[in-house]
């Protein structure tokens, strides 16, 4: 199957991930021929109903049906309930469920197993109806008995994974703990004892006070007049856990960083909070009063039960007091510190500090598979990062990195080589001190050491029609191999026609992604020679279908210069 595809349908068939994303690489299937077949199921007709499904639609749209369901109903078809509830869109019975649930565990994965991730990512919505469920709890407390709403496998929209981390801590307090003052003061305690374990006499009681205490203070008042009324009802001794996958904020930064830190201070106290096991930190300006937010932030997390960060793009002077922070943090199995401007080159005082910080915090991470370091200055570096690592990588994106010869020499050669599934070499030739002949020869060791790799990107280094020759010879070498990826190269139309066979020989690869250059020539000449390049690439992909499916990406870059009759 041949699709010629601009850069919106690359997006859409995404052959490279990112650090924080869950990929299985054994079952991975990258041919378009199930994303169509995907289509194809949406637009399909509609099965019949069922007698069961047809009766689940009538309860959810009488809420006291709903209510006697859940004394009447057996339990094993409460999750049948909540799933028709849930794709009807009626967002009442979905408030009483929550609120009513009488098993100790809703998990909405379970409930909607074929459900797309972006079911919360509209907000006021389902998002809205569960959250009202939580808060009418007290309504009727004998009859909730869960004790963990389970979100995981759905993407949070940044107001309802708000909502969740600054609410539910204060809705789920007595009324006689909701002080503002008392508070703001137990804020400040949680965040020194935490600072003095971690930086020693670095930081003071009286200099986390000074940072905490009145912005904590001022949303504890703001909270508390908002919330006088609503509270969530969690019996004695009892704990209500959100578990949620992924939450992260770009704006009021300085006070969601706070609602995190108030989390964490908390949980003692609350009996909700929000579990997440991913997390980011992406920050919207780079004031210098925002450096140490993020600190206060990654403060109030759970370091036992967080399994990947991200903190791209973050400022080296906010990186810097994030670090001592992050050694606790020893479950962590992804992480995303690309953009960060780090510069650990060179033998100054300074950039050493950093290395050795660096050093010893990757020596921390003992679960660590996942790791994204595109864009630093690491020139000479990368052994030392990825020796300190105490597990091997299956992901590696060194990207647009400042590297050299010894680095790219360093890769086929390295403890983690054997575990390579996913690895990310763009913007290196050109761009860094990497010529393209040392390039190539570490592709051409990786070839013979790297065994198990599944997806490689090779975007943006200037690749030509010669290295293109040595490419026929080295992708046949990797025996795992399902994704090539060389688009923003300079290979011409035979070059890629002579790869795409070349690719389509191979038993494992799937996907094959690459650019056409921009031609000069009259209009009607440009078209022609795009249907007659489409159709040969259409020929070989169909030549040797009888092996597999092979999808092909073409992204058109740049404009093609028409020339303009006179």
């Amino acid at each position: 199957m041949f699709n010629f595809s601009m850069a919106s349908r690359f997006q859409m068939l995404k052959p490279c991930y990112l650090a924080l994303d869950q990929v299985n690489y054994s079952n991975l299937d990258l041919t378009l021929l199930n994303l169509e077949v995907t289509e194809e199921k949406k637009h399909e007709a509609p099965k019949p109903l069922t007698l069961l499904r047809l009766a689940a639609k009538v309860v959810v749209k009488h809420e006291d049906l709903v209510v006697d369901s859940i004394d009447y109903v057996p339990s094993h078809l409460l999750n049948f309930l909540m799933k028709v509830a849930i794709e009807s869109s009626a967002l009442g019975a979905v408030t009483i469920y929550v609120s009513e649930w009488p098993l100790e565990v809703m998990n909405l994965r379970a409930i909607c197993p074929g459900t797309e991730r972006t079911l919360f990512s509209r907000t006021m919505e389902v998002d809205m109806a569960m959250f009202i469920g939580l808060m009418r709890r007290e309504e009727v407390p004998k009859r909730c008995k869960m004790q963990c709403l389970d979100l995981q496998g759905f993407e949070i929209n940044e107001i309802f994974g708000r909502v969740l981390v600054g609410a539910t801590p204060m809705l789920s307090l007595k009324k006689c703990h909701r002080n503002a003052a008392n508070l703001s003061k137990r804020i400040a305690k949680y965040t020194s004892t935490k600072l003095h374990s971690i930086c020693g006499d670095a930081f003071s009681t009286s200099a986390a006070g000074r940072l905490i205490v009145p912005e904590s203070r001022t949303i504890f008042e703001k909270k508390i007049e908002q919330y006088e009324n609503s509270c969530i009802y969690v019996p004695r001794g009892k704990k209500l856990i959100i578990k949620v996958d992924h939450l992260d904020f770009t704006r009021d930064y300085n006070k969601i960083c706070i609602d995190y830190l108030i989390t964490g201070a908390l949980r003692p106290l609350t009996p909700c909070y929000v579990q997440a096991t991913q997390f980011g930190a992406l920050m919207g300006s780079q004031n210098q009063e925002n450096i140490m937010y993020p600190m206060f932030g990654l403060l109030g997390l759970d370091s036992e039960t967080l399994c990947g960060l991200n903190l791209s793009s973050m400022p080296t002077t906010a990186l810097q007091f994030v670090i001592p922070v992050l050694y606790s943090f020893t479950n962590l199995k992804a992480f995303d510190m690309g953009l960060c401007n780090i510069d650990i080159t060179g033998i100054t005082r300074t950039r050493s500090a950093h290395r050795s910080q660096l050093v010893g915090l990757f020596s921390h991470f003992n679960l660590l598979t996942r790791l994204d370091v595109r864009k630093n200055e690491l020139t000479g570096k990368v052994e030392e990062l990825l020796e300190a690592l105490p597990n091997r990588l299956e992901f590696l994106n060194v990207s647009g990195s400042l590297l050299n010869s010894a680095d790219l020499q360093y890769l086929p050669k390295s403890k983690h080589v054997e575990s390579f599934r996913e690895l990310r070499l763009g913007a290196l030739v050109g761009h860094c001190d990497v010529s393209s002949s040392t390039f190539m020869t570490c592709l051409d060791e990786l070839s013979t050491s790297a065994k198990n790799l599944t997806i490689l990107e090779l975007q943006n280094n200037e690749l030509e029609d010669s290295q293109e020759r040595e490419l026929e010879v080295l992708v046949p070498r990797f025996p795992e191999l399902k994704s090539l990826d060389t688009i923003y190269n300079f290979m011409s139309e035979d070059a890629l026609l002579k790869l795409l066979e070349t690719c389509a020989k191979c038993a494992s690869i799937q996907c094959l992604s690459f650019n056409i250059l921009p031609v000069f020539a009259s209009e009607t000449s440009v078209a022609q020679r795009r249907i007659n390049f489409t159709q040969k690439c259409d020929d070989i992909v169909a030549r040797y279908r009888h092996r597999r499916e092979l999808s092909v990406v073409i992204v058109a870059i740049g404009i093609d210069l028409i020339e303009v009759p006179r």
